[in-house]
Formats: structure tokens, sequence, C-alpha cells
């Protein structure tokens, strides 16, 4: 039995049906209730990878914009990586390559046209909401609201997760932002919003953290505050997967590397085994 994502091409409504392989099913549309044929093509089974291996596991995943009166725009073609246990994995990527489509797709935020998606070994297309309660997420944007303190912000937070506040203090600490602990959200630079967004993830204290261009625009200072958290993160069991258009951050904080480009995965290897296929010299950093 294996789990589709189809588009019904009337109404454009996403839904997931379940068959065997080689099966045909007739189907109804839930919203406008047109019948359909939904195919599941031999040889897709669902695969389930060693039990406890993985922490996020991503196969065929596919996402088009478009409909079929006109051309098709390829977001993701056929996307396969996975990500170990306890490493940080990064997802490196020129700007418009695919990382954000991907990282949403990952956690539901869209509906895409193929694919699985195992969290934790849920199926996101089913336990979504179980798997979503373990991650930690920084999207590529953060924003909160402009008129609340730090501390009112993640207080907020933390009643939406139903953690406890008293870590609230000791978090904003951790990023940085003790001395502007009583200023007002709206009075901060984008470096300081995004300190305040890596807070955020933290609150329920997730096995996973998945971080959207977590550096991206941030001064030196900014860059190795994060750099650091995320490597504490790390080292106390969880895992970390983050995007990145910036080879170095990624060289100087991976296990392992998939670089996407055009919606498509071009290489996956460990940062050691992709620096001798790029032929990337050494170089010198100054801190």
């Amino acid at each position: 039995m294996i789990t589709k994502l189809f588009v019904c091409p009337h109404c454009r409504t996403q839904t997931s049906f379940k068959g065997n392989p080689g099966e045909r099913l007739q189907v109804i549309c839930p919203k406008c209730g047109k019948n359909g044929i939904a195919s599941f093509p031999d040889g897709q089974a669902e695969t389930i990878s060693e039990p406890g291996k993985y922490a996020i596991e991503i196969k065929n995943l596919s996402k088009y914009y478009g409909d079929r009166r006109h051309q098709y725009i390829k977001a993701n073609d056929s996307v396969t990586f996975s990500v170990k246990k306890g490493e940080i994995f990064g997802f490196l990527g020129p700007n418009g390559a695919g990382k954000t489509t991907t990282i949403k797709a990952i956690l539901r935020l869209i509906h895409v046209n193929s694919g699985q998606i195992r969290i934790n070994g849920f199926n996101m297309m089913i336990d979504d909401i179980e798997a979503k309660k373990k991650i930690g997420y920084l999207p590529e944007r953060v924003s909160f609201y402009e008129n609340l303190t730090p501390i009112q912000t993640l207080n907020f937070f933390c009643e939406l997760k139903g953690a406890d506040k008293s870590i609230v203090r000791s978090l904003i600490k951790d990023v940085g932002l003790e001395d502007a602990i009583n200023r007002k959200v709206g009075t901060f630079s984008k470096g300081m919003v995004q300190l305040l967004g890596v807070a955020q993830t933290i609150i329920g204290n997730p096995s996973i953290y998945i971080l959207d261009e977590p550096m991206a625009g941030l001064d030196a200072r900014w860059v190795k505050t994060i750099r650091e958290k995320i490597k504490t993160l790390n080292e106390n069991g969880a895992t970390v997967l983050f995007s990145s258009h910036i080879l170095t951050e990624v060289e100087n904080l991976c296990d392992r590397v998939a670089i996407i480009d055009k919606g498509k995965i071009i290489a996956e290897d460990t940062v050691a085994n992709l620096n001798k296929y790029l032929k990337i010299k050494p170089r010198l950093s100054i801190f």
C-alpha cells in the first residue's frame, strides 16, 4: 500500500489517496465532486529505510506551479535526500534553486505534486501534526509583532507550544540579546530579529531544527553567534538541517551536504568528499 498526492484538474484541490502498485482507482474530488482515476504505477511502493537511522527522509519530491492549460514551472523535480539523526546537514544552492520550496514542502506548509516525506519515522502526508511537535523551524523571513519586547514575544510562543516560560530569559541571553531585553522588537536590526528567531525555534526543546538561510544578510558578529548556537544544539543531540547559498558556512558547520540547482539535487556527500570532487582550494579564515 502506498500513498500518493493527486491534483484535481478541475479545481486544483490536492488530495492524497492510498493504493497498491499497478492499481487504478476511481476517486472523487472532495471539493468539487468531479470523478477521476488515480493510478499507482508498478515499482513505486513506499520505501522505508533502516528504522531509527534517519531524522528526515525525502524521496522523489516534486512541486510544480501552473495548470494543465499552461506549461508547468518546476520548483522541485524528484528531490531525494536523507538527514541522519544527530548530524548537521547543509542544503546548499544559489538563490532561486529550490531550497525554500523544499523546506516548506518538508514541513507541509505547501502541497507537493508527488513524493514521500518522513520525519522521525512519521509519514508527513498522514502524521504531520505529530511530527511537527519535535521540529524547531526558522523561516527565511522572520517576522514578529513589533510592539512586543523579546520577553513578551517568547512568552507568546511558549503559550502556543505549551512550554515552560521560565526558560525565556535564558534563551534571550543565549542568543546575545540580553542588552535589548526590554526594547520593542520594532526597533531591532535584521540581525537582532534573526537571533530572536533562533531563540523561538529552541522553545520546546525539539529534536530537529530546520533553518532556512539563518545567516543570510548578517554581519560577521551575528553570523558567529548563530553558528555557535547551531553547534551547541547539535552537541546536545539535535539534528540540524539548514539551507544556505554561502559555501563557507556549510563548510564550517556541516557533516554532509546536498547541493540543489534548478530544482534538482546535483550532489550529496560529506564536505570532505565534495571538496575533493569540486577541487576547492584551502582558505585562511581569521575571526
